[in-house]
């Protein structure tokens, strides 16, 4: 079995790669010829890339979340007060990180639905609308979350 800070490394590792090669696929899409070959694949990569970093991203914040001191890694005692202080550090941030983890998911598809949808507007889709209304949702919960966290 692997070790909490191994697969830590992992998820990092394959996030952070991911992320690279999503963001050149952005550029060879964004400076090649609309409709051309290098465009349309690499609009597909870069979409996939997109899924693959926000899967990573949703595992890592709800992990950090739920087991922020496992996630943190931290292999010294700490006192009550840096424990408590630490635990809402990192839920608040990864809260934040699931709230645009949501926004680039739900951007993609609806990116990705327009594209499928362009030739035959007649058919519809709920995807992209359940997209929006999860990221809505999760966005209202995590705004909540922050506020009652802040006031506590």
């Amino acid at each position: 079995m692997m070790e909490f800070t191994s697969a830590h490394g992992l998820l990092r590792t394959a996030h952070i790669v991911t992320g690279c090669v999503g963001l050149t696929l952005f550029w060879v899409a964004a400076l090649t010829r609309k409709g051309g070959a290098w465009h349309r694949k690499s609009g597909l990569f870069f979409y996939l890339s997109a899924l693959a970093v926000s899967a990573t991203a949703c595992v890592s914040s709800l992990w950090a979340i739920a087991a922020p001191i496992s996630f943190a890694g931290i292999q010294r005692a700490l006192s009550p007060d840096e424990t408590t202080h630490l635990i809402n550090s990192i839920r608040f941030l990864f809260v934040i990180l699931l709230t645009l983890m949501t926004w680039l998911v739900a951007s993609v598809i609806m990116g990705r639905h327009v594209i499928q949808q362009k030739h035959d507007f007649r058919r519809r889709s709920f995807l992209p609308i359940v997209a929006w209304l999860g990221s809505a949702f999760i966005s209202i919960g995590c705004g909540v979350y922050g506020v009652v966290s802040i006031c506590a």
